[in-house]
């Protein structure tokens, strides 16, 4: 049955389904197969997110649906994603004179009224380690702003100790964004994404060894070498821990005898199975310690733990974006009524593109700059699988092998 219904679920419009969970839609078998286990676990899906973007999702990852569950759609960059995107992207502006302006926040935006009931920013309230002062925004410059974000706040543990507790809703992306949104219901609603941590966190972990054994034992397991897959998920795991062994080096100027990887527990809240605490409670160490005994590495347990030095980190809104919504929620790229901004991330309305991607961001910087100089360029194409017959006809075959 939830078969035939996720196939109905592609034709509904989203007006159809805004504002829903996806607990509303399937049945709570669902929620116990391969299917959900496998793009939950991908994407970091919980049934109490949006339809309207699990939806979304499917369509954008159709062409995937056979292989989901070996993961050999998985592409990785050769090194990590700031070494071998963000990186080379700021050192070509810098190279071409553009100034950063590093741990610096926007704290609030003026905005002055203009012709036609457009209204622009005219001053830019700035804070930093060294003091706070104002930035003048003359009426040809333009102002991209980036609203809310699913890293704020986030604490680091250490091996020996856990992440702070959970904290409030005080970072300066969501201020500013509830600043704009009430002066007008054309910059959204941020309340729908930033006001239940409890349902938008997790607790991530990265791990470096100065031994490869735990790197030999997985791809042991795996039978496969590292960087060459997708995460691996321990399905019976209370936290529900997913993790995934990079290409190494996975930094520039790593040294040899290192190896490094990461995961994340998508139930932070739940007791583990063998170290009896929340994982949100635990140090490195016992996080690491609850992977290996998941894994049977018993008999290696203390070497590898010997070698290792693990980081957990609590990401409070890092699923925010997935929250159900409704239209008007997110604010558009450039709103109606503004005249010299517009609103960039993973928090405005791009139809049809998905949040928690890279390319979501990139594809609302090129809408800002396209429509704020008035360009007749359009920003790059978001794949539609499922207007391929073949696609179609391999999903179709997928859902009911």
């Amino acid at each position: 049955m939830d078969r035939i219904r996720l196939l109905k679920l592609l034709l509904l419009q989203e007006n159809q389904i805004e504002q829903l969970e996806i607990a509303d839609y399937f049945s709570s078998g669902f929620f116990f197969s391969n299917f959900w286990y496998e793009f939950a676990t991908t994407f970091s899906f919980q049934p109490w997110h949006s339809l309207e973007e699990f939806k979304r999702y499917v369509l954008r990852f159709i062409q995937d649906a056979p292989v989901l569950d070996t993961q050999t759609c998985i592409r990785s960059t050769r090194f990590n994603q700031y070494e071998s995107i963000v990186l080379p992207i700021q050192t070509w502006l810098l190279e071409r004179g553009v100034v950063l302006q590093e741990r610096c926040v926007v704290t609030a935006v003026e905005l002055d009224a203009a012709d036609g009931g457009k209204v622009g920013i005219g001053r830019l309230s700035v804070e930093s380690p060294d003091g706070a002062w104002t930035v003048p925004v003359s009426p040809d410059d333009l102002v991209l702003l980036t609203l809310g974000s699913m890293t704020a706040e986030h604490a680091n543990g250490s091996l020996d100790e856990p992440p702070r507790s959970v904290p409030g809703q005080g970072a300066a992306s969501w201020r500013l964004w509830e600043q704009l949104a009430r002066v007008s219901p054309e910059f959204g609603r941020p309340a729908m994404f930033n006001a239940a941590v409890e349902r938008t966190k997790w607790v991530s972990f990265t791990a470096t060894f100065t031994d490869p054994l735990f790197f030999r034992r997985i791809e042991e397991i795996t039978r496969k070498r590292a960087g060459t897959e997708g995460p691996v998920t321990i399905k019976d795991s209370s936290w529900l821990i997913s993790f995934g062994l990079p290409n190494q080096p996975h930094f520039l100027g790593q040294p040899a005898d290192l190896t490094v990887f990461w995961g994340y527990g998508l139930r932070p809240d739940a007791v583990g199975d063998f170290v009896p605490k929340r994982m949100v409670d635990c140090s490195g160490r016992e996080v690491l310690t609850e992977l290996i005994r998941h894994l049977r590495l018993d008999a290696d347990q203390e070497a590898i733990l010997r070698a290792a030095d693990c980081i957990p980190c609590l990401l409070p809104f890092i699923t925010s974006q997935f929250m159900p919504r409704k239209a008007g929620d997110r604010p558009l790229v450039v709103p109606g009524c503004a005249r010299n901004f517009a609103l960039i991330g993973q928090y405005c309305e791009i139809p049809k593109d998905i949040v928690f991607t890279l390319e979501y961001s990139v594809r609302s910087a090129q809408l800002a700059v396209y429509q704020l100089l008035g360009l007749t360029k359009e920003p790059t194409r978001i794949y539609q699988g499922q207007r391929d017959p073949l696609v179609v006809w391999n999903t179709i075959r997928t859902a009911f092998r």
